[in-house]
């Protein structure tokens, strides 16, 4: 008489998928491939070897950057690009008186500043129409900044300025900066042209509204004439002597001050009487919220 099979059995804790599992998933791993063969790699090899997923994604991000749809937010309100280039060790004025190098918003309108080698700054503005405006975020996509790291840097080099590109699409926001050097060529290319006005039609800007902080100078030594503004506050109807924190200024007393500071950024100057002080002026949705 034949005998029945013996059956199989396997511990309730150790089903059969689970051996098979275990056994696979070693038999995948790059490490035990290499040792089945009788092969030991040395540890850099390991390191990099599981390094690799990473490594692809990294080459992926970089020779094929993302390339989001140039669709942004067309209310005047939103900045949809701005471009930094501020401040390392600098004086306090120098810094409350900085305005972007460039400011788009989704209406098209830009507002961008032509810094002198003398110190006298121009503040322009224009507006794109709605195809340059999304030809120029254009040039941003196509040239992979999407793909860029957030910050390149060389901090060898201390107390200097950043340079910042942000740009805010429907889909994503992406900063660059860049500390003294790294960054791509094409950083440099695209900051430029945005800085200089993008091909914008530009016209004095001229503020309406503002806010003025005065800060005494002492009793600057050598100065001449060419070196300050007079502050008269009979045309202005405001004395410097009665501004107390931001002061809201309109007017003529706003057309001096933004000449002020205008005419030198490191030594915004005017004297009112026998005293001098320095000036900061604020513009709501340029240097102030």
């Amino acid at each position: 008489m034949r005998r029945p099979a013996s059956r199989v059995t396997f511990p309730a804790s150790r089903p059969p998928s689970v051996v098979g599992n275990r056994s696979s998933a070693r038999s995948r791993s790059p490490t035990h491939l290499l040792t089945r063969f009788g092969l030991h790699p040395p540890s850099f090899v390991i390191r990099l070897l599981l390094a690799l997923p990473l490594l692809t994604s990294l080459a992926c991000n970089t020779l094929l950057p993302p390339r989001p749809a140039v669709e942004w937010d067309h209310s005047p309100e939103a900045v949809v690009l701005r471009g930094t280039f501020c401040c390392g060790l600098v004086p306090q004025y120098y810094a409350e008186n900085y305005i972007p190098e460039v400011l788009i918003w989704g209406d098209g309108r830009i507002v961008w500043v032509d810094d002198q080698a003398s110190g006298t700054r121009r503040v322009s503005e224009g507006t794109f129409t709605e195809a340059e405006l999304a030809a120029l975020l254009q040039r941003f996509v196509d040239a992979g900044f999407f793909g860029w790291a957030d910050s390149y840097a060389n901090y060898n080099v201390t107390d200097l300025p950043t340079q910042c590109l942000h740009l805010n699409l429907l889909s994503v926001s992406k900063s660059v900066c860049e500390y003294y050097e790294g960054a791509p060529a094409a950083f440099h290319t695209l900051y430029a042209e945005a800085a200089s006005g993008a091909g914008a039609e530009g016209t004095e800007f001229v503020p309406t509204e503002g806010l003025l902080t005065v800060f005494p100078a002492g009793d600057p030594s050598n100065l001449t004439s060419e070196d300050y503004l007079d502050w008269d506050p009979a045309v202005t109807g405001l004395s410097l002597a009665d501004v107390t924190g931001a002061a809201p200024v309109d007017g003529n007393a706003l057309a001096l001050a933004w000449r002020a500071v205008n005419r030198s950024a490191w030594s915004p100057l005017v004297r009112e009487g026998e005293t001098f002080y320095y000036l900061v002026v604020t513009i709501p949705g340029l240097n102030a919220p």
